[in-house]
């Protein structure tokens, strides 16, 4: 009996459960964010992802392209005025798990009742 006429059938083995591994590791969701806050304090957001600052001076009426986003562990999404200096300064937190494999569009919309932008309805 030869000892290495196993070795391919175990390689591929390897490779297979290595590739698996992989493919667990780098569960990402689709992610697109839009500003659409009409608020004058809101002009421009600071977007935080889990404490790091993913988008400065993110002007209103603009939209990022999809970005690749970690899915299955918890997130934190924060926003906070544009003249940030970190996580701290946010206004707004979301905490949020994405699924793996799907697309997500965030539209950040309203007001936030800091400035003295009003709506009525009459």
């Amino acid at each position: 009996m030869n000892m290495f006429e196993n070795y391919p059938k175990k390689i591929f083995l390897a490779l297979c459960l290595m590739g698996g591994i992989l493919v667990t590791q780098a569960q990402t969701a689709r992610v697109q964010v839009i500003h659409n806050c009409a608020d004058d304090i809101a002009d421009s957001v600071d977007v935080y992802l889990n404490g790091n600052l993913l988008l400065d001076n993110f002007a209103f009426r603009t939209a990022t392209s999809f970005i690749d986003a970690p899915a299955g562990v918890p997130i934190d999404i924060d926003v906070a005025p544009k003249t940030s200096t970190s996580v701290a300064n946010s206004i707004y937190n979301l905490n949020t798990t994405l699924v793996s494999g799907e697309t997500y569009v965030i539209v950040a919309a309203g007001i936030t009742g800091l400035s003295s932008t009003t709506y009525s309805n009459t």
